[in-house]
């Protein structure tokens, strides 16, 4: 060992140039981990890192290997009296040695031929070299044309020896590949014959997809002269193993003309170090000093480091050796510069373990550039995480490489996943630069690459595509954006051979080994890139880090990082801004996280961006403005003031119901307050965004969408005033599965919209419809679209109330709001306002006389219309108006004298439309007393007829009324549903006996209001269906008759309850609301735990009645009584005792319900 170390330092310091191990290797194109028998016999006294090891200590230095087939060679030259030039030159390679033992079976056949008289004219001496780059191959194919030369193996004349490349071949064509063959074995006019080895280098690209049919042609020309000149031809086909294979398969008579294939191995760590000293001798000419020595720690380490590749497609062996000798040369250089600034001795001629190995991770941190700017970002705590975790690793395996220990596998390649905007790009940047100071990437650079980039135009192309991009990455950080767009699909259904060749492509070319000189990003979304490594090539995962724990993930930022964001961009340009300006930037940042907008840093882009103009618009009208005025709130958002202006309650008045119009006004003030106070409407959740609309179609819930749509919009909920529409079987597939991607699909167009769905009576029956409001409670449900999207669902009060009864439905849907119809004397405002608003206010003058008998006979007709069961309030209002216009134009022209009068013309259309509708049943009761049923008759008359006198507040009579034309607003032509007055009912505990207070003194129409009165009471009782007292059945223990009032009282305490965490909800939402800065968290956590007890606690007693309603329909117990839960048996009784209901059989009944 000591003489070999000696020979190598003669040669190190030798001025001369060495004998090399390789010659022109780095001319030619080169996995399995060889480890080396050895052990520490110069272990690292200056690491801290004590690594323990039941092996015992041995001597882990290279050590020389001797070569068999040198040995037999120099055996055969001695005994034998060999000589040949060309194999004594083979033999001064490092290993080879089954190439090296093949030139010598072929020199012993070939002379075994000659001396047993053997022709050797036909004789096939076509070979294929095979391997990975670096090995060698195309020196030795030359080196086998001279060998073939020197034995005679060709019997020809005149010797010619050429080289050609697959793809110069390709380029050339099939006839001029003729010519050159042609001219390689003619034969001259003396009859001398020609002949010669012809070396085709990257043999595989004639059989590639993109070199087409040329390349094909060329082959088989190529097969047809080894054939026919076989004896005066020789070929030579050179490549990678892999490609060679798949080249060998084109032809099957291939294989069969190719008796010999020659495999280059790669080099063991003995000869890449045998390798590495020839080369770096050959590079500092005048003789290098290695610290510790060249058969030392670190130039093992070195040695072990660089050998890691070995095995995989790729590697480059000699060439490898090279590129680690410019990457030591660079370290030095910056070393021996850095050394000569701060005054420090240089030596030229020492290569320190700096040099070899890289800085010491541990050192790096405190001097990176990059990493301290990694630090100082906003946010991305989990990536700061790890990043910290990856440079420990590299910690630890630094020291257990000095203690030559096999380091822990760490893959530089990693995987990106999170929304746009999170920073992903920038610490790719820094990440690349923290990686160049440890010494793990030889290039700062970061390359940006798309799928679209990897993938070619025909089968192959994407392949070769992929190699060039990652053979330009060595070095350096390639970024691969959307990455899960190169998913090849799912074997079983589309799968897209092009993307899948890219994805083999990658993993045979990238190890993800730590000194692999290449960091490979992919970046997209969670879990469309775990989508992609489920299907792509197993060995995808194996480069690639896909455990949760250690994906980098990006999180979306949170407001709070927005600002510091939005701080930082503006200091760096030197912008400074008012406080006032702060709040309308927080606002502008708070409503785009709010409508789903979250681009992160995007938005802090655009906004500054819009500021920026607005800012200098502005400035731009100030005379003495000063060098750098501040930026104030107005800049950031024109419209700042505008929520605290807007009179929305003038804009709505006298279309929408009052007290509908003080809930939306309860929104802005719950806005506004909150605002003021700082607090997150995301968190705190005071405003709702999904509202039932409960009422009979044209009771305007249209146009309270649309007045709700510009509320939202102006507080930032939603990004457009518009409303998007959809009706129920908008939401429905045409095939199992569909529906739930359709639902999907429609909530997503909606996004950052106001939302209607009408007609959900469409919902309410069969499976593509449960499944449809199954998507859409999960989906509204999710904590991301709580305030992305508003939605409101619309129908009538049967439908909205079934509705009611899906827990899934109502846990989301909470806040009710319900319209209802429209009273005679509401349907005759309305038909004379929509009169007046097309310029028939003459004609409109009989609806301010409600004493007149042309008003009540019109009235009295609207209940007959109103009883139909076509009845569609406003709609039919203004279909009625359009009609009643038509007919005055037609009888009222200007040459008629005598007109018809306007209300005989009124009451003839609404007579008209009430024999049209004859023949449907009617819609409440019957027809001969219709105002008896009707639930406005008269006991509205003296009252506003849009309150209900039960929450009025005076009984003092009402003012005239003032005229049409002066009391109404024009109508814009928005929808059919402008104009209508929904009446809420704002009071449900109030007496019936107090509204019977306001009834007329006129005994007529007291008597028939009495009587409607009565009937409504009637109807009221058996829509709340009371409990039927019970009794004690005969047959009844007195055991069980306990237990059943037992369970009445838990049930009265059940609802005390509710009612109790009812009102403590209440509170705590009004104490949040005046909370001080101070008190913020608190009350908010307060609200938070009250709201979760009574949703969960509301939630069993809607278990329980769904329950009930369940033994009610088995029709057990004759007398109709309620069923009560009794004992800990688990059985039901009713309330009489006597009749009983497992809890196997109610459980079934509710699982077979819903």
């Amino acid at each position: 060992m000591m003489a070999l170390r000696k020979l190598l330092l003669f040669h190190i310091a030798s001025p001369g140039p060495p004998s090399l191990a390789v010659q022109n290797a780095d001319q030619s194109d080169s996995d399995s981990f060889i480890s080396d028998d050895s052990s520490c016999d110069n272990p690292s006294t200056d690491s801290p890192l004590s690594l323990e090891s039941n092996v015992p200590c041995e001597d882990k230095s290279f050590k020389p290997r001797v070569s068999p087939a040198k040995e037999e060679w120099d055996r055969r030259k001695t005994q034998n009296d060999e000589e040949n030039e060309f194999i004594d030159e083979l033999m001064t390679y490092e290993g080879l040695e089954e190439v090296k033992r093949q030139f010598l079976n072929i020199k012993s056949m070939i002379e075994v031929s000659k001396q047993s008289g053997h022709r050797l004219s036909s004789g096939r001496f076509n070979i294929v070299l095979q391997g990975n780059p670096g090995t060698g191959k195309t020196t030795i194919a030359r080196l086998y044309g001279k060998f073939l030369k020197s034995l005679h193996a060709l019997p020809v004349v005149h010797w010619t020896q050429e080289e050609l490349s697959g793809t110069q071949i390709t380029n050339k064509g099939p006839k001029e590949v003729e010519q050159k063959l042609t001219e390689m074995v003619k034969t001259t006019g003396s009859g001398e014959t020609s002949g010669g080895v012809l070396i085709i280098d990257e043999a595989y690209q004639l059989v590639s997809p993109y070199a087409g049919s040329f390349g094909r042609s060329a082959l088989d020309i190529i097969l047809t002269f080894m054939e026919k000149e076989a004896g005066k031809l020789a070929i030579v086909f050179v490549g990678y193993k892999d490609e060679m294979e798949a080249f060998l398969q084109h032809n099957h008579g291939l294989g069969s003309r190719i008796p010999y294939t020659m495999d280059f191995k790669d080099f063991t760590n003995q000869e890449l170090w045998m390798i590495f000293c020839k080369h770096m001798a050959h590079q500092w000419t005048e003789g290098v000093q290695v610290e510790q020595g060249v058969g030392g720690l670190y130039m093992r380490c070195t040695i072990r480091r660089l050998g890691s590749g070995r095995g995989r497609k790729g590697f480059g062996n000699a060439r490898a050796v090279q590129n680690l000798l410019d990457h030591i040369a660079q370290r030095q250089a910056r070393r021996l510069i850095e050394e000569g600034e701060s005054g420090k001795t240089t030596d030229y001629h020492l290569l320190t373990k700096e040099d070899l190995l890289g800085p010491d991770p541990s050192m790096v941190l405190d001097t990176s550039d990059a990493f301290s700017e990694l630090q100082k970002l906003v946010g991305l705590e989990k990536v700061k995480e790890n990043v910290m975790a990856l440079i420990d690793s590299m910690k630890m395996n630094y020291q257990r490489e000095l203690h030559e220990v096999q380091p822990l596998r760490i893959s530089l390649n990693q995987v990106f996943v999170g929304r746009p905007g999170t920073g992903k790009t920038t610490v790719a940047r820094l990440y690349g630069r923290i990686l160049v100071d440890l010494g793990f990437l030889s290039r700062d650079e970061v390359i940006f690459k798309t799928p679209a980039d990897f993938i070619g135009d025909c089968l192959g192309k994407s392949e070769l595509l992929t190699k060039n991009i990652l053979e330009a990455s060595i070095g350096k950080v390639l970024v691969i954006d959307e990455a899960y767009m190169l998913d090849p699909g799912s074997p079983s259904k589309d799968y897209d051979k092009y993307k899948a060749g890219i994805i083999d492509t990658i993993v045979s070319m990238v190890q993800g080994q730590q000194f692999e000189d290449r960091c490979i990003i992919l970046v997209g979304y969670e879990d469309k890139i775990r989508t992609m490594f489920n299907n792509a090539n197993p060995g995808l995962s194996r480069r690639f880090p896909i455990d949760p724990s250690q994906i980098f993930r990006f999180d979306d930022f949170t407001i709070e990082q927005l600002e510091l964001i939005l701080h930082s961009k503006m200091r760096d340009q030197d912008l400074a801004c008012t406080d006032e300006a702060l709040v309308a930037a927080r606002g502008i940042l708070n409503n785009a996280l709010a409508t789903g907008n979250c681009t992160n840093v995007g938005i802090v882009d655009r906004a500054l961006d819009t500021t920026i103009m607005n800012y200098t618009k502005r400035v731009s009208r100030i005379k003495d403005r000063g060098a750098n005025p501040k930026i104030q709130a107005v800049d950031f958002n024109p419209n700042v003031s505008k929520i605290l202006k807007v009179d929305y309650r003038t804009d709505m008045e006298g279309r929408i119901h009052h007290s509908l119009i003080n809930r939306l006004m309860r929104y802005q003030t719950s806005y506004q307050m909150a605002k003021h106070r700082r607090i997150s409407l995301n968190k705190a959740h005071l405003i709702p965004t999904r509202f039932l609309f409960r009422g009979s179609p044209g009771t305007g819930k249209t146009t309270m969408a649309k007045f709700m749509s510009k509320l939202f919009f102006d507080i930032g909920y939603i990004s457009t005033p518009d409303i998007v529409e959809y009706s129920a079987t908008d939401l429905i597939g045409q095939y199992l599965g569909q529906t739930r991607h359709k639902t999907r699909e429609k909530l997503t167009d909606a996004f950052s919209r106001f939302l209607v769905i009408n007609d959900v009576h469409h919902l309410l029956d069969g499976l593509y419809e449960t499944q449809a409001l199954d998507e859409l409670a999960h989906f509204l449900s999710q904590p991301v679209n709580r305030r992305n999207i508003v939605v409101a669902l619309s129908g009538d009060k049967k439908s909205i109330t079934e509705l009611m009864k899906r827990p899934n439905i109502f846990t989301v849907f909470r806040e009710i709001i319900d319209f209802e119809d429209l009273s005679p004397d509401d349907c005759i405002t309305l038909l004379g306002q929509e009169l007046v608003c097309n310029e028939f206010g003459e004609e409109a003058q009989f609806a301010e006389n409600p004493d007149s008998s042309e008003y009540g006979r019109i009235r009295k007709l609207f209940y007959k219309m109103q009883s139909m069961i076509s009845w569609n309030n406003a709609h039919d209002v203004k279909h009625l108006a359009t009609q009643v216009m038509v007919r005055f134009l037609e009888l009222n022209n200007s040459g008629d004298e005598k007109k018809v009068p306007p209300t005989s013309i009124i009451m003839d259309c609404m007579e008209e439309s009430i024999m049209q509708q004859r023949g449907l049943k009617t819609r409440r009761g019957s027809q001969d007393c219709p105002e008896k049923n009707h639930r406005y008759e008269e006991l509205y008359r003296g009252s506003d007829p849009y309150t209900f006198p039960w929450s009025r507040q005076s009984t003092s009579p009402s003012p005239p009324r003032a005229p049409l034309s002066s009391r109404y607003q024009p109508m814009p032509e928005l929808s059919t549903d402008m104009g209508i007055q929904p009446v809420t009912r704002t009071s449900t505990n109030e007496t019936w006996e107090s509204a019977v207070s306001f009834l007329p003194q006129n005994p007529r129409t007291r008597a028939e209001a009495e009587q409607f009165c009565c009937t409504v009471r009637d109807e009221r009782k058996n829509s709340m269906k009371e409990e039927i007292p019970a009794k004690r059945e005969e047959g009844v223990s007195g055991s069980v008759w306990n237990q059943v009032q037992k369970s009445i009282e838990d049930e009265k305490t059940e609802q005390a309850t509710l009612e109790e965490l009812d009102k403590e909800l209440q509170e705590a939402g009004e104490a949040l609301i005046q909370a001080t800065k101070d008190e913020l968290k608190t009350r908010q956590r307060s609200h938070d735990q009250a709201h979760a007890l009574y949703h969960d606690y509301n939630l069993r007693l809607q278990h329980k009645q769904k329950i009930q309603r369940a033994l009610q329909k088995m029709g057990t117990c004759e007398l109709g009584y309620v069923w009560r839960r009794v004992g800990e048996s688990g059985e039901y009784r009713c309330a009489g005792g006597s009749h009983f209901v497992n809890d196997d059989e109610i459980n079934n009944m509710v699982e077979y319900e819903a």
